[in-house]
């Protein structure tokens, strides 16, 4: 574990802060990873836009990203039809129902977004 004292008084910069143990910024870009790799799904844009992206494809997919930044755990809700929260879920649940609505509308040919 890193020793709190040194971490107090140093400025990490965003490579840093990939590599920071349970960051959100490897965790948002293991779901990026996810959707490219399960659904085929392109993101661009700098580190900032891709989670911009990452968050409005939840979205449209039935799902809320809460992304803390920084080194607190993201938090994802399922959505209601009517785009209200259903209920807190984990990561897998999360990205497994977005997931499946993708590989939906994909089949069918509407857009994901």
């Amino acid at each position: 574990m890193a020793d709190k004292k040194i971490l107090d008084n140093e400025l990490l910069d965003d490579d840093q802060l990939d590599n920071v143990a349970g960051g959100t910024y490897t965790e948002t870009f293991k779901d990026i990873d996810h959707f490219k790799n399960y659904c085929g799904i392109h993101f661009s844009g700098d580190k900032s836009e891709k989670r911009e992206q990452l968050r409005d494809l939840l979205w449209a997919n039935g799902v809320k990203l809460k992304d803390h930044g920084g080194n607190e755990a993201n938090e994802y809700y399922l959505l209601n039809p009517n785009g209200t929260v259903a209920s807190r879920v984990d990561r897998d649940t999360a990205l497994g129902f977005a997931g499946a609505n993708i590989k939906q509308k994909q089949a069918l040919g509407l857009p994901v977004y």
